[in-house]
């Protein structure tokens, strides 16, 4: 008899339902064009590793394969894109249009642009208030040891 392999997001929880329906029940707090702070820290592999703290803009929502909100994330936001770069959104990573319609070209444009930062999670984002200060460089992020 071979073992059953059951999908993480498809376990039933108490109430009934899969942990992705109860994941994809829940909304996204964090509004689009929302300044928010994150710190990430990446293991490459092979000595090779990447730890960045950031502001930047929430551009976009996503799910992961489990239902759980996601955010992407960009030094612009999302409705600039267009004055600088050119880069339409929707060609980019809107669900609007299926994957295979949307751009490799534009995608790539927006990845370099951008600076994009593809889905973190919620519980990873502090949300900043944008001051007139702030947008003049006051307040800026600054190097600290201890990330």
């Amino acid at each position: 008899m071979k073992p059953e392999i059951i999908l993480f997001s498809n376990i039933v929880e108490k109430n009934g339902k899969t942990i992705k329906e109860n994941n994809t029940a829940i909304q996204h707090k964090v509004p689009i064009g929302t300044l928010v702070e994150f710190k990430t820290t990446e293991w490459f592999g092979g000595g090779a590793c990447r730890r960045s703290h950031a502001r930047m803009f929430v551009v976009s929502h996503s799910r992961d394969c489990d239902g759980t909100p996601l955010y992407h994330l960009a030094t612009k936001p999302i409705d600039r894109w267009l004055e600088g770069g050119g880069i339409d959104p929707e060609l980019v990573f809107t669900s609007k249009l299926p994957r295979s319609q949307r751009s490799w070209d534009h995608t790539m444009l927006a990845h370099s642009y951008y600076k994009l930062e593809l889905n973190i999670g919620e519980d990873s984002l502090t949300i900043v208030e944008i001051t007139e200060d702030l947008k003049k460089g006051h307040g800026a992020l600054e190097w600290d040891d201890q990330l």
